[in-house]
């Protein structure tokens, strides 16, 4: 099923799907995992990333919707890149927990 993630809550991340349903993805848990020979649980939220780039592969292009995850703060001017891919401010979205730091201002320009 292909979709959007319109939103990540605190538990689960908002989808909408190709024909137009909004819908919720829960974490999943499961106790059966082998990991170096020993039984654990593991917790995660079962979705697969249609696409997935770095910022500097595409630097330069024009997307018609960019989802940005700005996993490091303090890397200059990535904010500005990720946020001018795209023509209008609706066609992007924010993952995780974003702060002033993650806007630094590229140097020597």
């Amino acid at each position: 099923m292909r979709a959007v993630v319109l939103a990540v809550q605190r538990s689960s991340v908002l989808v909408q799907t190709h024909c137009g349903d909004v819908i919720s993805v829960f974490p999943y848990t499961d106790d059966e995992i082998l990991i170096a020979g020993q039984q654990r649980r593991v917790t995660y939220l079962p979705l697969r990333l249609g696409y997935a780039t770095t910022l500097q592969k595409i630097q330069g292009a024009t997307l018609e919707h960019i989802t940005v995850w700005l996993d490091v703060p303090n890397v200059e001017a990535a904010a500005y890149v990720a946020l001018s891919r795209v023509q209008y401010d609706e066609n992007w979205r924010f993952l995780g927990h974003v702060t002033r730091h993650h806007f630094t201002p590229a140097s020597g320009v």
